[in-house]
């Protein structure tokens, strides 16, 4: 299935810094959109990014997530030891559960939602995927799990998003993945072919991705590219 593409590719990075996280939250609030086609969709999406790269903010974009409201949803948390990495002075891992926090406070109500951790468990393993929450309707418990994970390991991203893919049924009906993360794959996958095979795949899968500190260039475009792939931001 061919889907409008919500971003042009290598656009629209942000950035997240302990100073203007909420200010980026609050855009998402204003900006979430229900999934639609064609030159609608996309001229919102730019102006956002204009907004956003404007500010000065790090994060490859701020997810839409109410778009999904006819769908379940898993949330894949970045568990890998370079999210304890800093930006202007906080842990990367902490702006993520508070913006992670937010949007969970900001889904539909009945929102069904589910959460896939990597790295979190183990040092150097890339088969440290876990599904810490099961999909349901208890946003306490995924906010809580996401308190919870305490970066260690390795950052096998799309194998974490595949994995998610496949708890969603994704070759049996819509499903919705939104990737928190600080980039760089490690673990010899590339996130632009899995996000090709899974969109090939996939009845209306979509993959979105925010990113933190994304620095390299090679990164943002593979990040990009995921979301691209799938039809997502």
């Amino acid at each position: 299935m061919i889907k409008a593409k919500a971003r042009a590719k290598g656009a629209g990075f942000a950035r997240i810094n302990d100073k203007c996280h909420t200010r980026v939250l609050g855009m998402w609030r204003r900006f979430r959109l229900p999934r639609q086609k064609g030159t609608q969709m996309s001229t919102k999406m730019g102006a956002m990014r204009t907004i956003v790269s404007a500010m000065g903010l790090t994060a490859l974009t701020i997810t839409p997530l109410a778009q999904a409201e006819d769908q379940d949803v898993i949330l894949v948390l970045d568990g890998s030891g370079s999210m304890w990495g800093q930006i202007d002075g906080e842990a990367k891992i902490t702006i993520a559960r508070n913006v992670v926090g937010q949007i969970i406070d900001d889904l539909p109500d009945g929102q069904r939602l589910g959460l896939v951790a990597y790295g979190h468990n183990r040092e150097g393993d890339c088969g440290d995927i876990e599904q810490v929450v099961e999909i349901g309707t208890d946003r306490d418990a995924v906010r809580t799990a996401v308190n919870g994970i305490n970066p260690k390991g390795k950052t096998p991203l799309s194998a974490s998003v595949q994995f998610a893919a496949e708890q969603l049924a994704y070759t049996e009906k819509k499903a919705t993945v939104v990737l928190v993360s600080d980039g760089r794959e490690t673990c010899d996958l590339d996130p632009c072919a899995i996000g090709n095979a899974l969109e090939q795949a996939g009845i209306d899968f979509t993959a979105h991705v925010i990113g933190f500190d994304v620095v390299e260039q090679a990164d943002q475009e593979q990040l990009q590219c995921l979301a691209d792939n799938t039809g997502g931001s």
